[in-house]
């Protein structure tokens, strides 16, 4: 399997952003959106009682029995950001560039099949995580069983990550040619991934802290705790709505020119033979 050049497929992702900020936008500006005005409008009538039961410690039989209410505020976002995770895909990797100018939602087989693994992805360690809290009273072995889990998530989203362009490619899962692609490049991958990851976090924190510290002015909060267990305000999901485009703005291409990078050899060709999903 061909080495994977981490630091020429990261600059020729973070170009491909930046020259195509405009296509990013119109792409991604009508279904994150509305899957950010979903999140607002559902919020978490929860999220304070959730708040007052793990500081009572009263974790697994609340917390397993509100995961509805922890996947309904999600979900929009996930939907969002499949449909605008695909179209990206298909401009990079079809020379696609969306159905109308500044007017692109499109649902179909593949942002379905996006949704499903997201979803998963979210949820599986999600729960782990609360049955952990909740079956085990000894903290050092609470964090050593989580840290575990957080290793297995890390280790298996590394391994199947190219499973996206994949499936836009093939038009179904792909997790052993994904796995296939990923051997003898699972550091390179990682290295990556790490270069989505900073900026990403960056902005993460810095449109969290934002909204704290609008919660503040507005005393809709008085500590740093109660702000996570907040439902969002106007001012959060504007700022989620910047966070989801940087954010699949810049994951997307990584993915994409990684695959190329790996499986074709001429890394700005446009692939053929794409799927009507």
């Amino acid at each position: 399997m061909k080495k994977l050049p981490v630091f020429a497929t990261a600059f020729r992702a973070y170009t491909f952003s930046w020259q195509n900020f405009g296509t990013l936008l119109r792409l991604g500006w009508l279904p994150l959106l509305l899957s950010v005005i979903a999140q607002y409008l559902i919020g978490s009538p929860d999220v304070r009682a959730m708040h007052r039961a793990l500081e009572a410690g009263d974790n697994i039989t609340f917390l397993l029995g509100k995961l509805p209410w922890l996947v309904a505020p999600t979900l929009p976002v996930i939907i969002g950001g499949s449909v605008f995770a695909v179209a990206l895909h298909r401009r990079i990797l079809f020379g696609e560039s969306g159905d109308k100018p500044f007017l692109y939602l499109r649902v179909g087989r593949i942002e379905l099949l996006f949704v499903a693994i997201l979803l998963v992805a979210n949820l599986v360690p999600l729960i782990l995580m609360t049955m952990i809290m909740g079956a085990i009273s000894a903290k050092f072995l609470q964090f050593l069983l989580a840290l575990i889990v957080e290793i297995l998530v890390f280790f298996f989203w590394i391994r199947l990550s190219l499973v996206f362009p994949l499936t836009v490619l093939k038009g179904h899962y792909d997790f052993g040619d994904a796995w296939r692609l990923a051997r003898g490049n699972f550091w390179r991958l990682a290295a990556l991934w790490f270069s989505v990851i900073v900026p990403v976090g960056v902005i993460g924190i810095v449109t969290f802290l934002l909204g704290f510290v609008y919660a503040l002015a507005t005393d809709s909060v008085t500590t740093f705790v109660d702000a996570q267990f907040q439902p969002n305000t106007i001012i959060q999901s504007a700022l989620n709505f910047v966070s989801l485009i940087v954010s699949v703005g810049i994951a997307v291409p990584v993915l994409c020119y990684a695959y190329k990078e790996i499986e074709r050899p001429f890394a700005d060709d446009l692939l053929t033979g794409r799927t009507a999903g």
